[in-house]
Parts: C-alpha cells; structure tokens; sequence
C-alpha cells in the first residue's frame, strides 16, 4: 500500500469510527503506526483529524435534527443522548476539547449534544479539531517513539 493510499485509508476509517463507536480510531491509529515509517506519521495524525471531525460534524447535525442517519443504533444512542442532555445548560468550549482529546465524556455524546443545544459550529471545530489532534498525535507518536527505542 502506498503513503496515499494510506493516507487516504485512515482519513476514512476516522469518519466511520466517528459515527460507529466500536471502530476504534485510537487502535487502528496505534497498529497502523506502528507498522508505518515516520515519515507519514504527521500524515496519519491529519488524516485521522480531518476524517474524524468530518464524522462529527453529521453527529453535530444529526443532534440538531439537520441530518437523519440510516443506522438505528445510531438514531438510538442520539435519542439517548438527547433525552440526557435536553434542558441542560450549554456545553462549553473546554468540554467539548476534553471531550475530544481524553475522551471522557464519550465525544459521540458531545457531539450529538453540542449539535442540540446549538453550540455555534466554529466553536464546535476549533475546539473539537484541537483535541482530536493532540490525542491522535499521541496514538501514533507513542509506537513511532516505542520504535526507536
């Protein structure tokens, strides 16, 4: 396989593991890396971003009801996350980074819910594309420094 095809690879894998939570982003990141030169590492760390935030983009859109998706686990886990979060207060900018660079809560969640409660969407992809980054960046730092080692 080529560097761009899989470049091209990661950035899809990335937008599925973004609207199917059992796709595991980080995993696939870490055994790709690990199995990659170091000079696509920058590459898949973009790739695995920008296919991601496309992910959650259409979960933002899908929590503001702009966007129904076919799967009927997905219509359920949103259903589920806007009866958790209808009448909440508004999610903020440092939720929605830590969400999307630890993890916790689930950025799914955040996702669906910050499409709900109208976060405005460049707040949404600033913060959201800023987690992601540092927490991918470490997927696939981590086995590239493992390597050297």
């Amino acid at each position: 396989m080529s560097h761009w095809e899989l470049i091209g690879a990661t950035f899809v894998y990335c937008i599925g593991s973004a609207m199917i939570p059992v796709l595991h982003a980080e995993a696939y990141l870490i055994a790709v890396s690990a199995l990659s030169p170091p000079a696509v590492a920058w590459a898949l760390v973009i790739a695995a971003t920008a296919g991601q935030m496309v992910g959650k983009v259409l979960m933002y859109f899908a929590g503001r009801g702009a966007l129904r998706l076919p799967s009927e686990w997905l219509r359920a886990r949103i259903a589920a996350a806007e009866a958790r979060y209808s009448g909440s207060r508004k999610i903020g900018n440092g939720l929605i980074f830590v969400s999307a660079s630890v993890g916790l809560p689930p950025f799914f969640f955040v996702s669906v819910a910050a499409g709900m409660l109208r976060v405005p969407l460049p707040s949404f992809i600033v913060f959201g594309t800023a987690g992601r980054f540092i927490r991918f960046a470490v997927a696939v730092f981590l086995p590239q420094l493992l390597k050297s080692h």
